[in-house]
């Protein structure tokens, strides 16, 4: 991996350029999360219907969206069958982490 700012490289674990000092992109990096996709599983079965799983996988716009139309819009059956959409997604693979990392169990 190299250095956003300088263009060295750098280690691919590495959350500041040793050369330079400014930050990497690996700052919302999750590599090394053990049963991740047992976590996200178990937030989308207990409280999928406020977006937990999705705030857990970094995706903030269709969380912040569920937890809204769950507790302000519409009643919980669009939110419900989106959480069971994201339930088979994320057993098959489909639904990932923000940076396009994939769960590991």
């Amino acid at each position: 991996m190299f250095c956003k700012e300088c263009g060295k490289e750098i280690s691919d674990n590495s959350y500041v350029c040793p050369h330079c000092g400014v930050l990497t992109d690996n700052k919302n990096d999750t590599k090394g999360k053990k049963n991740s996709k047992v976590v996200a599983l178990l937030l989308c079965f207990f409280v999928g219907m406020f977006g937990i799983h999705r705030f857990y996988l970094g995706h903030t716009g269709t969380a912040v969206t569920m937890l809204i139309l769950t507790v302000l819009i519409i009643p919980a059956i669009v939110t419900a069958i989106w959480t069971l959409v994201d339930l088979v997604l994320i057993l098959l693979d489909k639904l990932k982490f923000a940076n396009g990392e994939s769960l590991d169990w």
